[in-house]
């Protein structure tokens, strides 16, 4: 066996058999890939439940296994310990709404340019932030489309007000988003971060607009993304 020393960011765990867990991650060695920790839960054992939470920034020894697509996790810890996610409900609640979009939207074995080390820089951004980050989901999958090559085109016009999701761009036909929400995507568009962040929408307006995303999503990756806590997010931003 190959052993390998990386970098991880946790998406999911399943639970396998009586004492073993298996762990979805992204990594700059693999991509996206699934790993198995053995002996998990046993008393003393050095892999704690805490370090699989979703969002947790690892580092990782790995055996790589020929005859398996799933890699060995030696043992695992924390590279950048959250000061504020684990403390406060709603950057929680996101830290797990950005790791099920990960999950549901990547497959396995992929491997994006960059996508490791954006989603780490965006998880240490949101658990530095300390003003209005009820914008910060909105923003990430907006990221995240550009990061998985169909970044949509900022063409705007009083002409051409509608965005077509098959074109990803505000001209074309077929499936569209509402005047509404394409508005939104222009402003979020034409500004950076800080703009994003501080645009005052209600909880109801991102809710619909990220429905429209995840339809955009689901159209270009051509499998559909269904993310439960979306609506548990939605929930504590009314």
């Amino acid at each position: 066996m190959k052993r390998e020393i990386t970098d991880i960011i946790v998406l999911h765990t399943t639970k396998f058999g009586d004492n073993s867990l298996i762990v979805h991650a992204v990594s700059p060695l693999y991509g996206r890939c699934g790993m198995i920790v053995k002996g998990f839960g046993k008393k003393g054992g050095r892999n704690p439940v805490s370090l699989f939470q979703p969002l947790n920034i690892l580092e990782a020894v790995v055996d790589e296994n020929p005859k398996s697509s799933l890699l060995s996790l030696r043992e695992a810890s924390m590279k950048h310990p959250y000061v504020s996610i684990r403390r406060d409900v709603l950057k929680n609640c996101i830290s797990v709404f950005v790791c099920e979009l990960l999950f549901r939207t990547l497959s396995e074995g992929s491997r994006e340019d960059g996508l490791f080390e954006w989603v780490e820089e965006m998880a240490l951004a949101l658990d530095a932030m300390d003003g209005n980050f009820s914008n910060f989901h909105i923003y990430f999958i907006i990221g995240l489309c550009r990061i998985l090559g169909f970044s949509p085109n900022d063409n705007f016009s009083e002409n051409d007000p509608i965005f077509y999701i098959a074109t990803a761009e505000f001209s074309g036909g077929g499936q569209s988003f509402s005047l509404e929400n394409s508005l939104l995507l222009h402003r979020l568009l034409s500004g950076g971060f800080p703009e994003c962040m501080a645009l005052p929408l209600t909880g109801k307006s991102r809710y619909l607009f990220m429905e429209d995303m995840i339809r955009f999503l689901e159209y270009h990756i051509d499998k559909p993304v269904e993310i439960k806590s979306l609506k548990v997010l939605h929930e504590l931003l009314c």
